[in-house]
């Protein structure tokens, strides 16, 4: 699976691409008449650091990566606090990370305790502490526009049947928005399930959608009614990301183990959508996270202690870095952990 080359379309793909890339070209075909490209809003600015999390002293801790230099350094630590998620918004112009005091699991139920949540300033490289928001027993975080969300559960102190689900709102700056408290009563009802966003599949001008039926891939292009075949992974395709000239889509796919829905592996792929060539990056027994920077794919390899990030060039298919840090590393938390 190293390589899969379909030309059953090229020519669709080729006019396509050429109008966005000439808006003033005059068109023929009427399928793909006034397609231009409007990516200035939703792409995210250039990037000279990266921050991610990586083990410093004994703890999950900040670092932050020069792509002049290709160097990193260790950027926020405390030892008695713990990085448990970390979080760019969609342009990489804001984030968020939360620490916890300590995690674990007691009596076979996980505990995080003493969360605090900080605002970390890319451009400016400073950071604040937003909230302490306590203990709870799961959290999940997402960011839900240009607003960051945090969900949580936590036991209710008057009903020891009862869960709450906390849902808190923030902007970019660090104003909290909202807050909601939903009792449950997981004896009798059900346990909360968090509110998760649904992945995009589409480009950011809407001109591409990557579409998946049973084990086959495909590209859609909009109002065209013709898909393109890319592949057959034979699993699911878990994240999505396009280039900013959207000639190239890089996707995970991963592969369930049983109903359970644990992970027993995952793949990166790069779809060149010119030359219509899919290449297959890396292979994971555990789920890769990625994220773009300009011609760059950088994504996570390994668990836990092992784990490690790697700079992946995808128009000259060719990886350029690896940052390793003495105990692991990942871009939202540690992998594996």
């Amino acid at each position: 699976m190293g390589h899969l080359v379909r030309i059953n379309y090229l020519f669709v793909v080729s006019i396509v691409l050429i109008l966005i890339s000439c808006k003033n070209d005059s068109v023929e075909d009427k399928s793909s008449e006034n397609i231009q490209m409007d990516t200035k809003s939703n792409s995210p600015q250039k990037l000279d650091h990266l921050y991610f999390v990586g083990s410093y002293g004994g703890q999950s801790s900040i670092y932050k990566f020069d792509f002049n230099t290709l160097s990193h350094k260790i950027f926020w630590y405390s030892p008695k606090e713990t990085v448990i998620n970390f979080l760019y918004s969609k342009n990489y112009r804001y984030s968020y990370f939360l620490t916890a005091r300590r995690i674990g699991i007691n009596r076979g139920l996980p505990f995080i305790r003493n969360i605090k949540l900080y605002r970390l300033d890319p451009e400016s490289s400073t950071i604040e502490q937003v909230s302490i928001i306590g203990d709870a027993i799961q959290l999940f975080t997402q960011w839900v526009q240009m607003n960051f969300e945090i969900q949580l559960t936590r036991f209710d102190l008057k009903f020891a049947s009862h869960v709450n689900k906390v849902n808190q709102l923030y902007s970019p700056y660090g104003k909290k928005l909202n807050e909601e408290v939903e009792g449950f009563d997981f004896i009798a009802d059900r346990y909360p399930q968090f509110d998760v966003g649904k992945i995009s599949l589409s480009s950011p001008s809407g001109n591409f959608s990557l579409t998946h039926s049973g084990d086959s891939i495909f590209i859609e292009i909009t109002n065209d009614e013709q898909k393109i075949f890319i592949g057959s992974t034979g699993e699911t395709v878990n994240k999505v990301g396009w280039s900013k000239s959207e000639d190239y889509v890089i996707f995970t796919v991963v592969k369930k183990k049983d109903e359970k829905n644990i992970i027993a592996g995952s793949k990166i792929f790069v779809y060149n959508l010119r030359n219509q060539i899919l290449d297959v990056v890396e292979e994971s027994k555990e789920k890769i996270d990625f994220i773009i920077v300009d011609n760059l794919v950088i994504f996570e390899k390994g668990s836990a202690f092992n784990s490690f990030l790697t700079i992946y060039n995808f128009e000259q298919g060719e990886e350029i870095h690896r940052i390793n840090i003495q105990g692991g590393c990942g871009l939202s938390a540690m992998p594996g952990v």
